[in-house]
């Protein structure tokens, strides 16, 4: 709606805005929610001047350290974005604010892609900047990383695959609830699943009371999935068995 788009504008002006002032910034979506302080995590890649979460459905490590490389052909979501206020830096999301206020035709996330990947796209085999996860973008100007998707969580990687809990990570550093369609009153929801959401008492008090429903499953088509592996199949017969 316009009235998105106009908030759209006004969230990246701001974000420009305070990094010429000199900071640091981080930008998080008002869906995203932090679980844990972010800014230590972000002081390990000193050399990175942006650092960015990913709409990647797979983990390329294991380690909770950045994704690799390769990663930033996946989609960069600006849901959460940390810049340092260095000079190439701050003129990239000066251009991206130009881009976005030009009219309301526009998507910032798209936007901020088209940024990062032109001028000869992205290197993802840069001998100095490869074995450290990182990658030149934005013209080859900038230094870029992708966030762990196992910790800074996108819908899919946090609330489907639950992938953080598959990698033995005792707590993420960060919810972005995406990949849902059910608008806010979903997002809530993906929330309270994760028992991240607090609802006032009444919420849990209804008149009526509740029903409760417990489905006869096959344990094995409800473990947890593998992570990094499209268990496609097993997907298929859960909701088959479910609709039977």
């Amino acid at each position: 709606s316009p009235a998105f788009k106009k908030a759209q504008q006004v969230k990246v002006k701001m974000f420009a805005d305070v990094l010429d002032l000199g900071y640091d910034a981080l930008l998080a979506d008002i869906d995203a929610i932090f679980l844990r302080d972010p800014l230590p995590y972000l002081a390990c890649f000193p050399d990175a001047d942006v650092l960015v979460s990913s709409d990647h459905l797979h983990n390329s490590t294991v380690d909770g350290g950045l994704e690799l490389a390769t990663s930033s052909g996946a989609t960069m979501n600006v849901g959460m974005l940390y810049v340092r206020a260095r000079p190439r830096a701050v003129a990239m999301v000066r251009e991206w604010d130009d881009k976005c206020s030009s009219n309301l035709n526009f998507w910032e996330q798209a936007i901020f892609n088209e940024l990062a990947k032109n001028g000869g796209g992205i290197d993802v085999r840069n001998a100095s900047l490869a074995p450290r996860r990182l990658f030149p973008m934005y013209r080859r100007s900038l230094v870029g990383g992708i966030l762990p998707v196992s910790l800074f969580c996108s819908g899919h990687t946090g609330f489907v695959q639950r992938m953080g809990e598959q990698l033995g990570f005792d707590t993420p550093y960060a919810f972005h609830a995406t990949f849902q369609y059910s608008g806010t009153r979903g997002k809530k929801h993906r929330f309270r699943e994760m028992k991240v959401w607090l609802d006032p008492p009444e919420y849990h008090d209804a008149p009526a009371g509740f029903v409760r429903y417990q489905p006869a499953l096959d344990e094995a088509l409800v473990r947890a999935p593998w992570v990094g592996v499209q268990d496609t199949q097993r997907h298929m017969t859960l909701i088959a068995t479910q609709m039977a």
